[in-house]
């Protein structure tokens, strides 16, 4: 029985499945016979409770979740092909680097963090209790209520359809979600810093692609430029990183592109586009 690689999509902050839906729709079209997935953050998978003490640390709990899902799709389709936005790139560069066997070709979304490799040093993961911020706000009702409201209008501006926005307000409907959405939003620089732990120890042996958003009608702003840079940097340290390796070809050419017009939230702004990068 022929096996088709899977598609494992790991979102950014503030990403869920529903964001997934048109370029799911598109992937499913073109490539019928794959299997597609999207691994929820665990905060918001299928209603899962997880406290904030255990979550204070959350690059190992989620790395730990991420593990679980993909080894269960491994088991049923075999090694898969992984695809990680913004703050989930660096969760599935993590992966990759610590479970090779499970993973075909990793795809890096506009990650986030892309200098990581020698800004970033760690010094532990912050601890929400003691955050003033999320321990004031988080215990005000105001921002509980209101969180939801400006969440999917905010998925409206970046290009969400009223369905999804309202799939959104729902999610964000509880204390819990609002908390661990906050606690993330803290953490991108502590989970740059485990990254770059791990790569330290654990080469990357797989296959690669990095695809930057270089924004709508932003692309002329120095931030922007900037940005794309960083991410053309990060291709060239992986590629130095897998050369020396047997059995991957890689080159500039084949592991760095820019989706034009493309949002940060390629999937929403660049469905199509997207698509042709994954055929594998």
């Amino acid at each position: 029985m022929i096996k088709h690689v899977p598609l494992v999509c790991v979102g950014g902050l503030g990403v869920h499945t529903c964001d997934w839906e048109q370029f799911r729709q598109i992937f499913s079209q073109t490539q019928p016979q794959r299997p597609f997935f999207v691994v929820e953050r665990l905060a918001f998978d299928n209603g899962s409770s997880v406290s904030n003490r255990a979550y204070s640390d959350s690059w190992d709990t989620e790395l730990s979740h991420l593990h679980k899902h993909i080894a269960r799709i491994v088991d049923t389709h075999g090694s898969v092909q992984l695809l990680g936005h913004s703050m989930g790139g660096l969760l599935a560069e993590g992966f990759t680097r610590l479970y090779p066997e499970m993973v075909k070709h990793l795809i890096l979304l506009d990650s986030a963090s892309p200098e990581r490799f020698s800004t970033v040093t760690y010094k532990g993961a912050p601890n929400i209790e003691k955050d003033s911020f999320l321990d004031t706000a988080l215990r005000s009702r105001v921002v509980c209520k209101t969180f939801p409201a400006l969440f999917s209008a905010f998925a409206l501006a970046r290009g969400n359809t009223l369905t999804q926005a309202s799939t959104l307000h729902d999610i964000y409907s509880s204390k819990n979600t609002v908390s661990h959405f906050f606690t993330e939003f803290q953490q991108e620089k502590f989970w740059a810093a485990r990254l770059a732990e791990i790569s330290a120890c654990h080469s990357l042996s797989v296959p690669f692609l990095i695809l930057a958003a270089p924004g709508n009608f932003t692309s002329w702003l120095p931030s922007q430029k900037s940005w794309i840079n960083a991410q053309r940097k990060l291709a060239e340290k992986l590629l130095n990183e897998t050369n020396s390796l047997h059995n991957i070809s890689n080159n500039q050419a084949s592991v760095f592109h820019v989706i034009p017009h493309a949002t940060h939230m390629v999937m929403l702004s660049q469905p199509a586009a997207l698509n042709t990068f994954t055929h594998l």
